[in-house]
């Protein structure tokens, strides 16, 4: 039998046999959150993971990866390597574009590849959230036509109960009609002032 699950090391999935929540940050690295939006970003981060090592139940059961975009899309902290008992390193701003559509794209791709693991290990598990934090609109090569494509993908799983999506937008200038087109299940989305 192979040591390697759904992409991941079976160790990855750890021994606790507590429900999963599989939740996938989708995060804006780009030029324009240099500053107090980066810190702001951070200070939730930090702040998110804290509550999740002060809680037993949801440090068994959360089970978290980051992706960020700015410029390129990377897998900034995988499923399985969560930090819960560490601290996160810090998010720095870089002085690229805004790369969202392909950021939400690989995220699910993460995601879908995490639950076809939970299912081969015969983990259960919570059908997983998406976090997207972002302060603009799509920017660079095909962002348009990604971002059209990862709507589409993200509104289809939300439509079917296969996706929760938190979609946040930070300071005055993020794109709300965009943020909004993004999930069909909110009124609006979540706004953090800068």
């Amino acid at each position: 039998m192979s040591n390697e699950v759904g992409g991941f090391s079976k160790s990855d999935f750890g021994s606790s046999t507590r429900r999963r929540l599989p939740i996938c940050f989708c995060l804006d690295i780009s030029g324009s959150m240099t500053g107090y939006p980066i810190e702001q970003l951070n200070d939730g981060l930090q702040s998110f993971f804290a509550s999740i090592r002060d809680n037993e139940e949801t440090k068994s059961s959360a089970d978290i990866a980051i992706i960020t975009f700015g410029g390129s899309v990377d897998i900034f902290l995988p499923f399985g390597k969560s930090g819960q008992d560490s601290s996160i390193p810090r998010l720095q701003a870089t002085t690229s574009l805004t790369p969202i559509g392909e950021g939400i794209l690989t995220a699910l791709e993460l995601l879908n590849a995490r639950k076809e693991g939970y299912k081969e290990m015969g983990i259960k598990y919570y059908q997983p959230w998406l976090v997207v934090i972002t302060d603009g609109a799509p920017q660079g090569p095909n962002a348009v036509e990604n971002m059209e494509k990862a709507i589409e993908a993200v509104r289809e799983l939300e439509d079917n109960d296969k996706l929760v999506v938190f979609n946040i937008g930070v300071g005055s200038s993020a794109d709300s009609p965009m943020l909004q087109r993004l999930s069909g299940k909110r009124e609006k989305p979540i706004s953090i002032s800068t």
